[in-house]
């Protein structure tokens, strides 16, 4: 669960993070799978960080990926970060985008690049937004090429926006050794500076930005005002499956243990003592998993365990 994929520029998918089970159990390996050969490749550096809930891995703009996070359920979040350096940036030394014609594309576009050696392909990465292990943003759009020379090359981008949504992107080249360059940023969706006449150029206050839409510039409806003030809300007893019978909202106690872990309050107590939770505060009357059988509003107590 949780696991992490991140969309490398030599066109494998790095596998990092993640658990056996909610929150708990994380796996440290790590591997490649490759679309062409459709095979896995183990092995490699394990991340020595737990990355389970609210974790995530993405890919730099220098071909490195970055891990960060972790909320095991205990109340404690993980503020480490680590990064990992693939196999290709290893190899020797990468190519070098040394220019692109115009950082703005639009699409059925041709753009010119130069680099400082030949390389065997172009590709767009848009940048990640994970949550969840769930990345539906991700994109690995080919270029293909037209080599003018060893150093000019003209890249066919693409007609189809569902192919590529507008957006920034991370430009690379890779060569033949599946080394890649250093990406450059470019936006996707807007005419080309060549393509606009110089009294249609925008303002800096118009100027496309990565972090702007303007789908969501104006409200559907008038926003609600405040309500009175409240020092509670009603929840649902089981909630992402967390039983809020137990503990604080920033605990996560599992309402389905793992298969060797049996029904019984002292196999619990011992999984969850293993797992850093402690004793924990019993939330009104309920006891669903039989963690406070002396009825003392803690879990996992001394007279809990000898009944």
């Amino acid at each position: 669960m949780y696991v992490s994929a991140v969309l490398l520029p030599d066109g494998r998918v790095l596998e990092t993070g993640g658990g056996l089970h909610d929150r708990a159990d994380p796996v440290y390996e790590a591997s490649f799978f490759d679309p062409v050969t459709d095979t896995y490749e183990e092995g490699l550096a394990a991340d020595p960080i737990p990355r389970t809930y609210h974790s995530s891995a993405f890919l730099l703009p220098d071909g490195r990926v970055m891990a960060v996070g972790d909320n095991p359920g205990n109340g404690t979040y993980n503020h480490n970060v680590s990064v990992y350096t693939p196999p290709y940036l290893l190899k020797g030394p990468r190519p070098r985008i040394t220019s692109v014609a115009d950082g703005e594309w639009r699409y059925g576009d041709t753009q010119r690049i130069t680099v400082d050696r030949p390389i065997a392909r172009a590709e767009l990465i848009r940048p990640a937004a994970v949550t969840h292990s769930s990345d539906p943003n991700q994109r690995f759009v080919d270029l293909p090429m037209s080599v003018v020379d060893d150093r000019t090359i003209d890249l066919n981008v693409t007609s189809n926006p569902h192919l590529a949504p507008p957006g920034w992107y991370m430009l690379f080249g890779v060569d033949a050794a599946g080394i890649p360059s250093v990406a450059e940023w470019v936006h996707l969706g807007a005419p080309s500076a060549a393509a606009r006449p110089a009294h249609e150029a925008p303002s800096a206050h118009e100027a496309p930005s990565a972090h702007v839409h303007d789908f969501a510039g104006d409200l559907g409806t008038s926003p609600k005002k405040n309500g009175g003030k409240r020092a509670s809300a009603p929840v649902s007893p089981a909630i992402a499956g967390c039983d809020r019978h137990y503990g604080t909202a920033g605990v996560c106690v599992p309402l389905a243990f793992p298969a060797p872990v049996k029904a019984t309050t002292r196999s619990r107590c011992d999984w969850l003592t293993a797992h850093g939770y402690g004793r924990l505060e019993v939330n009104g009357k309920g006891d669903p998993l039989r963690l406070d059988p002396d009825r003392d509003g803690r879990t996992c107590g001394k007279g809990d365990l000898r009944r």
